[in-house]
């Protein structure tokens, strides 16, 4: 007996909600059809695409992908972080519906971004870190809040943009972890839902001559969208934390997450948003004052005063060290300025504590480093 084609036995797969429980894999593995380009199909005909995304958005997350959410809310929990530093998680819900990931490979026309082990929805932290950019970029009333050039000489001043969110000098000082699908609160119970995008002149669209008419055929776009709640956690110097957290829940607010967002999609209510509609806003509504509020500013300054700047290149040497070079670096760190010193050795507790060095409190550089920041 000849072996089946892998077509041919896709052929012979049903769909079953309660059976398939990884949307990614449905998706991307098992197209049942894929039209040729200049196919016609019956009007009466749901295109395959269509078919396909709707029997994904029927899948449910998985029983196990349960645990693995409070699996990782407790380990985020549990990171030990530098004194000054804290950690701080929120849940942000879609008003509507969020398109994370549209411009990825896939086997559609438009991707969504998945997790690869799960196959449920979940938003990059690159991206939530981009739109809280965006935000202080383009709103932001403060020059210090405009984004930094690509190239920066070493001697270019330090603005309040570069050190929260860092540029290509230096790291910036809050981490944004992604953001994960929270289990059961999509629409309907849901975690995926169809969509379409209908294009009425696609001929002109694509530089014809001939004018749009009411006549053209209308061509529709399916794709596929995430809803429900996810999970947002932030990591850093606690004053910097609190002005991070300000911004982003302004920026899911106003500017929203992933694409489509000029059409409504991506728009997130973080927990924190009226407070921080409250403390960033003029009774009219506009943005005032927002970077008055961030440590580096001048009018922040007398109350808080501006976290120090370590230079991009010790903080390389410390994110590349082990535990054998790692105490190496201290001749390096006592050479710093004074208000360089205290950020560069929590650098280094930081990462001694991930690299897990042994008998780490015992060690004669690292009491040393733990009285410089206690200081």
């Amino acid at each position: 007996m000849a072996d089946l084609s892998r077509r041919t036995a896709l052929d012979t797969i049903t769909f079953s909600p309660t059976e398939v429980q990884h949307a990614g894999l449905w998706l991307d593995r098992l197209l049942p059809k894929q039209p040729a380009q200049d196919e016609k199909l019956a009007t009466e005909t749901l295109h395959p695409h269509a078919q396909h995304i709707q029997e994904a958005a029927r899948i449910r997350e998985a029983a196990s992908y349960q645990r693995f959410y409070e699996r990782s809310a407790a380990a985020l929990a549990s990171i030990a972080q530098p004194t000054g530093y804290a950690l701080r998680s929120g849940i942000a819900a879609a008003r509507g519906r969020i398109a994370v990931g549209l411009g990825s490979e896939s086997v559609l026309e438009n991707a969504i971004t998945l997790h690869r082990i799960y196959g449920v929805p979940y938003i990059p932290g690159s991206a939530l870190k981009g739109v809280a950019a965006a935000f202080a970029h383009q709103r932001l009333e403060d020059a210090t809040w405009r984004r930094p050039d690509l190239v920066i000489t070493r001697e270019a001043p330090v603005s309040a943009h570069e050190i929260l969110f860092g540029s290509t000098r230096s790291a910036g000082y809050v981490t944004f972890y992604d953001a994960l699908y929270e289990p059961g609160s999509g629409q309907q119970g849901r975690m995926l839902a169809p969509d379409v995008l209908t294009v009425h002149h696609q001929d002109y669209y694509k530089g014809s001559a001939t004018p749009p008419a009411d006549w053209d055929s209308p061509t529709p776009i399916h794709f596929i969208t995430a809803t429900g709640s996810f999970r947002v956690t932030l990591a850093g110097p606690a004053a910097w934390l609190a002005t991070a957290w300000q911004l982003l829940a302004l920026a899911l607010d106003e500017l929203g997450v992933g694409g489509k967002t000029a059409a409504g999609y991506g728009r997130m209510d973080l927990e924190g948003l009226d407070e921080a509609r409250g403390q960033c806003r003029a009774p009219h509504g506009e943005v005032q004052h927002v970077a008055n509020q961030a440590p580096a500013t001048p009018a922040a300054q007398a109350q808080n005063p501006p976290v120090a700047v370590v230079p991009a290149t010790f903080t390389m040497q410390v994110q590349k060290s082990n535990a054998g070079s790692l105490p190496n670096l201290m001749s390096q760190l006592r050479q710093l300025a004074p208000e360089v010193q205290v950020a560069a050795a929590q650098q280094m507790i930081a990462h001694a504590r991930a690299i897990k060095v042994k008998n780490l409190e015992e060690k004669a550089w690292f009491q040393e480093l733990q009285r410089m920041v206690a200081v």
